[in-house]
């Protein structure tokens, strides 16, 4: 019998069961079927820093029944596929930004704004699954982020200097 949380469950068996979990979700299965192209790789220049770029989607599909824009698909495990918590997770994993990045390489190469779904599925049985789509202020947020991250890089780049944490003793308060 396997357990929520049950460590015995070799990576191999967890990753399987993830599959599993995700090829019988039905709202899953137009994004992992059909015509698509796993693995892409972008490269594209950015036009207001000049900084060369780069992103790897899990999935590109760049026409898909009912919908009218090309879908990149990101696969996402997590502890938890509830949209509470998964959002939870695209905000401290900075996944919006993530989506940002990668609408913005496929824009800048294609000319065309993707659509970006991510295939959010537990890490442990019984490896519940969902999909998830950013609403627009979701994706703006993710493109601010995105924005200031690269145009930070840019400057450390410039600059040659590389900024790390505060060199003073700070005062912590928990969240």
């Amino acid at each position: 019998m396997i357990r929520e949380g049950d460590e015995s469950l070799g990576e191999v068996e967890r990753v399987r069961g993830m599959a599993k979990s995700l090829h019988t979700l039905r709202s899953a299965e137009r994004f992992l079927s059909g015509s698509g192209r796993n693995e892409v790789s972008m490269v594209w220049k950015d036009e207001e820093t000049g900084l060369t770029c780069k992103g790897r989607m899990d999935r590109l599909i760049e026409s898909i029944p009912g919908v009218d824009v090309p879908v990149i698909v990101e696969v996402k495990s997590t502890k938890n596929a509830t949209a509470w918590s998964f959002g939870r997770d695209v905000d401290t994993m900075s996944y919006a930004a993530q989506a940002a990045n990668y609408a913005a390489g496929y824009k800048a190469i294609t000319g065309k704004m993707p659509m970006h779904v991510f295939l959010a599925v537990e890490s442990f049985a019984p490896f519940d699954a969902a999909v998830f789509t950013l609403d627009d202020e979701s994706m703006q947020m993710g493109l601010l982020q995105y924005r200031q991250m690269l145009k930070r890089y840019a400057e450390c780049v410039k600059s040659g200097l590389w900024p790390g944490y505060a060199d003073e003793v700070q005062i912590l308060s928990m969240p």
